[in-house]
């Protein structure tokens, strides 16, 4: 069995951001349904539905991937659609837009859609 599994690249939250986001978030008072902590995460890429036998390389495009540090300031509130609402930097790090790129080209070059 082949079923599709719901793929994405993202960087995770440092726990420390993590908690400092949460008591943020709690002192908002928005609706919805809040992410745990531990989920938290930066959305590199979101790929959809892949049939798992496509896992194996596209785990080994990730590893492949380097990108210099940097430091995010996540210093706007914005909905996605679909009531979704994140934090999102007002100046996104160059460094961060080389290391999309540089994802985005890989998926590219093996035929995988970014939604």
């Amino acid at each position: 069995m082949n079923d599709p599994l719901r793929l994405f690249f993202a960087l995770p939250c440092p726990a420390d951001q993590a908690q400092a986001i949460g008591r943020w978030r709690d002192e908002q008072g928005l609706d919805g349904r809040a992410v745990p902590l531990a989920n938290l995460h930066l959305t590199l890429a979101f790929l959809g539905a892949q049939p798992a036998d496509a896992l194996a390389e596209i785990a080994r495009l990730g590893e492949s991937i380097h990108a210099e540090a940097f430091e995010l300031r996540l210093d706007r509130l914005i909905s996605l659609g679909k009531g979704f609402t994140c934090l999102a930097p007002e100046q996104p790090p160059r460094a961060l837009g080389d290391l999309v790129a540089r994802l985005r080209a890989g998926l590219a070059e093996r035929g995988l859609p970014v939604d």
